[in-house]
Formats: C-alpha cells, sequence, structure tokens
C-alpha cells in the first residue's frame, strides 16, 4: 500500500479480481480517508490526458509543505477531485436539460438556450459550439430505431462538414 499521510489519504492498488479494475484497468485505486478510521471514499480511476494514468506521488515544496502530484501531467490531486466534483456537477445538469425536453417543449429549450448564450462571452460561445459539434461527430456513432434514426442521419451529414472553431 501507498500512503501520503500528510494529506490523510492513502492510495491502495486494487486486487486483480475487483470489477473497478477490471473496468479501468490495472492503474486504479482506492482512496481511503485516514483521518475517518479506514472509511472508503468513492472511487475514482487515476487517469492522465488522454489514455495515460496519474501517477500521483508525494512532492515537498520549498516552504515544506507537501502535496499529491501527477509526476505526467502536474495536476495536484486536490484538483483532480476538485474536476471530477465538476464533471458530475456538468452530467447532472444534461440529465435535468434532458428531462426537461422530456415532459418540455423543445422550441422553447432552444430559445432559453439561446437566450443565454447571446449574453455568454464570445469565446466561450465558440467554445460551446465546438463542444456540440464534437458530441454531433460522436452522435453519429449511435445505434438507430425508429425514434432516433433521422436525428442521426443528421449528424452523419453534420459530421461531414468539417469544424474550425480557433480558440481567440
Amino acid at each position: 500500500m501507498r500512503y501520503a499521510m500528510t494529506i490523510g489519504v492513502k492510495l491502495r492498488v486494487l486486487a486483480k479480481n475487483d470489477p473497478l479494475r477490471k473496468k479501468y484497468g490495472s492503474y486504479v485505486f482506492k482512496v481511503v480517508d485516514l483521518t475517518s478510521k479506514e472509511k472508503d471514499l468513492t472511487m475514482y480511476p487515476m487517469t492522465c490526458f488522454g489514455d495515460n494514468d496519474h501517477n500521483f506521488i508525494s512532492k515537498t515544496s520549498d516552504d515544506g509543505k507537501s502535496e499529491m502530484v501527477c509526476s505526467v501531467c502536474s495536476i495536484t490531486y486536490e484538483r483532480y477531485l476538485e474536476a471530477k466534483q465538476d464533471q458530475e456537477k456538468v452530467k447532472q445538469s444534461i440529465e435535468t436539460i434532458i428531462n426537461y425536453i422530456n415532459g418540455g417543449d423543445h422550441k422553447e429549450l432552444a430559445a432559453m438556450m439561446f437566450e443565454t448564450m447571446r449574453h455568454t462571452h464570445r469565446t466561450l460561445q465558440q467554445k460551446f459550439l465546438h463542444a456540440m459539434y464534437i458530441f454531433l461527430q460522436k452522435m453519429k456513432d449511435m445505434p438507430t430505431d425508429g425514434r432516433n434514426q433521422d436525428s442521426v442521419a443528421w449528424c452523419k451529414k453534420i459530421s461531414e462538414i468539417e469544424g474550425f472553431f480557433p480558440f481567440i
């Protein structure tokens, strides 16, 4: 077991037969909070940019502070956990929108999105639409039936258009 006593957690490599290890690969750790009598926290796969794995190491700064930092991308363990929490919030927001459209009016949703977007910084408008373009490219490969076949066909046509969204 690896210990990171300075921030009150230990990282334990999962057993070979653990379902999370099978799902995420061999570099998955279970985070255990030492301050709460070995109570397990949420499991996070330690992933870096792309398919690289985070390699959290204990690093001591010049002022004597110690923290866990990825030796590959330099993200702190604390920032990594914050990013995971932010991702969960975004996923929940997307689910809220999807649930709204299930019982609401799609034209009203589009109007609300436009009204919100038009007051947003133009660089963020560009980034949002770029994210939507990437989303539509991924949607073209969705399985289809009568309920979504036209949407998927439309996504295939859109993905044929080259999308260029410079970050300015």
